[in-house]
């Protein structure tokens, strides 16, 4: 009876990927590609090999949501079983040169998860055994090139269609490889189990929390430059805000790193920010926000930002922010 079901199955999900392929419309597509997921999802995991690689032909589809909705079924298999992340990743690259930028944003959002849950893998992995085993490996060895391949969107002229999620990818890495501060999981609602670098220790086979640390700082340095004159000219206004949100996300959360950030943030020129001759508040706005939320910090780590040059309190944009922060200034750091 066993063997019967899994015959039928087989060939349900066989012909629903078929159909999937040869269905002239994207609706007939979708519809057959979604009862091809929901029957994987009840299937025996032992068809994925057999149906992950016809799956994976359709990142070539001519509709963009059919390549997108592929990523989304792959993204989950490689989720929960991460020996097919060698065969998922090297699509997911070719996706993200995909002139549909939905498609290449999908790709992203799909790597970062990958690239979170494989750390997360590995480092547990790690703790127990002096080796990796083979396709532990070897899937951190792929996720690391999908990384290598955002950093070279994220810091290079294009579209911002994509360069924008590849930028909050590099943040989601740099507090990845930084530990969290024991002091601020309560305040930050963190769960227990959420991956905490500080956990790897001398001797793992894989990861150097020393290096993962420094690659961190670097990457920081990378965002702040993006603020810094010249780049920060040639930047929009959305790519500005995207900059300013994710680093106070970061000093938010990393407290060590507020002695880098706020400066390069306080060397911004509000007045700067327009387009078209039309001055844009957004990124004022953020700005604005950014330095709210760097007030608000008490945390040791932050303590160089009590210490707030009085000049900034003249620009305009600053008026009423003291009643707008919980911070009292005048504390023993005046």
């Amino acid at each position: 009876m066993v063997g019967i079901m899994a015959a039928r199955s087989r060939e349900k999900l066989a012909g629903l990927i078929d159909s999937a392929k040869l269905a002239p419309d994207i609706t007939s597509k979708l519809e057959q590609l979604r009862r091809a997921k929901d029957e994987l999802s009840q299937s025996d995991p032992a068809f994925l090999s057999e149906f992950l690689p016809p799956l994976l032909d359709l990142h070539t589809d001519r509709f963009g949501p059919v390549r997108k909705f592929v990523i989304e079924m792959v993204g989950d298999i490689g989720l929960k079983h991460i020996e097919f992340i060698p065969e998922i990743v090297p699509v997911l690259i070719t996706l993200l040169k995909d002139g549909t930028p939905a498609v290449a944003r999908q790709a992203i959002a799909c790597g970062v998860e990958l690239f979170r849950s494989t750390l997360l893998k590995v480092a547990i992995q790690g703790l127990y055994s002096s080796e990796l085993d083979g396709s532990l490996e070897s899937s951190w060895a792929w996720v690391l090139r999908f990384r290598d391949q955002i950093y070279s969107i994220a810091f290079q002229p294009g579209s911002d269609g994509i360069r924008l999620p590849a930028v909050k990818f590099v943040e989601v890495v740099i507090l990845l490889y930084t530990p969290i501060l024991v002091a601020l999981q309560s305040h930050l609602f963190i769960q227990p189990l959420k991956f905490n670098i500080s956990w790897i220790r001398g001797g793992h086979p894989m990861l150097n929390v020393g290096d993962l640390s420094i690659e961190a700082s670097q990457s920081l340095g990378l965002l702040l430059d993006e603020l810094r004159l010249p780049m920060v000219n040639s930047l929009s206004n959305s790519m500005i805000i995207v900059l300013i949100n994710g680093l106070s996300a970061i000093a938010k959360k990393r407290p060590a790193f507020y002695g880098r950030i706020l400066p390069v943030l306080l060397g911004l020129d509000p007045s700067s920010f327009v387009n078209k001759g039309f001055r844009v508040s957004g990124a004022h706005h953020a700005l604005k926000n950014a330095f709210i939320c760097c007030l608000n910090c008490t945390h040791p780590g932050a303590a160089p930002v009590w210490i707030f040059p009085r000049v900034y309190w003249k620009r305009p944009m600053f008026i009423n922010m003291e009643s707008e922060s919980s911070l009292v200034y005048e504390t023993s750091y005046h």
